[in-house]
């Protein structure tokens, strides 16, 4: 399985009139079955089950991408490179303050990966000229 393939069933669905172009079709999808994944972990963890709805999570994704003409690839890689830049900024704030990550709570986690984030999006608002005024 590749990406070509399921693109080449998103178009398959779209040629039969099964897929629209509609984003506001395809976000509600994508709640609806979000909403179902979520529904199967808190009441049946089966793994089958749930190879099944993250597999129709993922699909809903990809229609998306389609249909915006967004590499998903692409996409998947600046999400990556995002997440990672603020682990980077988690370790430079822990590593000023002489911490490491054994030292935190999870709460303290959570803050502290709030904080990077803040961090790294303004040091990009700058760095675009944006001064936040």
């Amino acid at each position: 399985m590749n990406i070509f393939e399921v693109y080449k069933l998103i178009k398959r669905g779209h040629d039969l009139k099964i897929i629209t172009p509609d984003y506001l079709h395809m976000s509600r999808k994508l709640q609806e079955e979000v909403s179902e994944l979520v529904d199967l972990l808190e009441n049946n963890p089966d793994r089958v089950l749930l190879l099944d709805e993250i597999g129709d999570v993922l699909v809903c994704v990809f229609r998306i991408t389609y249909h915006l003409h967004i590499s998903p690839i692409v996409a998947l890689a600046n999400a990556v490179r995002k997440v990672s830049s603020r682990f980077d900024e988690m370790d430079r704030i822990l590593k000023g303050g002489g911490m490491t990550h054994h030292n935190l709570t999870r709460t303290d986690a959570i803050n502290l990966y709030k904080n990077a984030k803040q961090r790294v999006i303004e040091r990009k608002e700058v760095a675009c000229g944006h001064d936040g005024h």
